[in-house]
């Protein structure tokens, strides 16, 4: 039997994380300039921004069948600052708790 050794190092899984998330953001670069522009607006207008606002953006711009790794490839790059958790209000998130943003770009 052969055993495999797997590189479970946080390193590692960040960096995946980070990767899958750009190549996301390469395949649907409008659609997540759009919804990062939107996040920034609502942070700079409310202090800050849930993904669930972003969500409400989204449906009323006419985007309702959303790859569902956008919604994290809009908070990534400089600028953003985690204030906390929120639960989502979205049915199908199940209460999971997602970060609240501010802009400080």
């Amino acid at each position: 039997m052969t055993q495999t050794a797997l590189d479970v190092s946080p390193r590692s899984g960040l960096q995946a994380q980070q990767d899958g998330l750009a190549r996301v953001e390469a395949t649907h670069p409008n659609l997540v300039r759009e919804l990062r522009a939107a996040a920034v607006a609502h942070a700079l207008a409310f202090g800050s921004v849930h993904i669930d606002d972003v969500r409400i953006v989204a449906r009323a711009r006419g985007y309702h069948a959303v790859n569902p790794h956008v919604w994290g490839a809009v908070f990534q790059g400089r600028g953003w600052i985690k204030l906390g958790t929120r639960k989502s209000s979205v049915a199908s998130n199940h209460a999971h708790a997602s970060p609240v943003w501010a802009w400080r770009g």
